[in-house]
């Protein structure tokens, strides 16, 4: 069980009382703040521990709705825009408009731990809002952005570029990569029905 400092001083009143149980190791320190009775401990469990109002958002919450199967390299957070900036480097901080923060907030199960994220619905209606309903934009809904992807993916100079070593530092087959963007974007496109 996660244990945040206020928490644990319930138990544990003085420094002396908390170290003396850190160094009999009936207790751990995970992070500053935060405490364990298991020495090893799910890192979205201490997120969640850590920032319990703030939601799972972008990249995060593409990947807990397996919208994407590309692991985020930091855990990123809706914060309301009043929120002060924090500087944990596994996390990337998204501030939103306190009148729309929590407009799609629900909850989700992920590793057994239960987090607040948005939901799809929301998602796809910024994807609406800020692609599809721009005048400026090109395209106006999710098969026109497959069909320019497509037409763009068959372009030889353009593919001829991705296979160059040193665009494809990565040396991953390009034709595999190109193929499995547009079923995702087929797949967002059926699973989220806002397009």
């Amino acid at each position: 069980m996660l244990y945040t400092r206020k928490e644990i001083s319930k138990t544990y009143a003085s420094t002396y009382q908390l170290n003396k149980v850190l160094e009999d190791k009936k207790i751990f320190k995970i992070q500053n703040g935060i405490y364990s009775d298991e020495e090893y401990v799910n890192p979205l469990a201490v997120i969640t521990k850590k920032y319990p109002s703030f939601i799972f958002t972008m990249d995060s919450a593409f990947y807990y709705w397996d919208l994407t199967d590309v692991i985020p390299d930091r855990f990123c957070l809706a914060t309301k825009q009043t929120s002060i900036r924090f500087k944990d480097e596994d996390i990337k901080q998204y501030f939103v408009d306190n009148d729309v923060f929590e407009l799609g907030k629900t909850t989700l199960t992920v590793e057994n731990v239960e987090i607040n994220i948005y939901d799809k619905e929301k998602f796809s209606r910024y994807i609406k809002d800020i692609i599809f309903d721009d005048d400026s934009m090109s395209v106006h809904n999710i098969d026109e952005v497959i069909v320019k992807m497509e037409h763009l993916f068959s372009d030889k100079i353009f593919i001829a570029n991705l296979k160059d070593v040193r665009n494809n530092w990565l040396d991953i087959p390009v034709d595999a990569v190109l193929g499995n963007i547009l079923k995702f974007l087929e797949r967002v496109a059926t699973e989220v029905n806002v397009f």
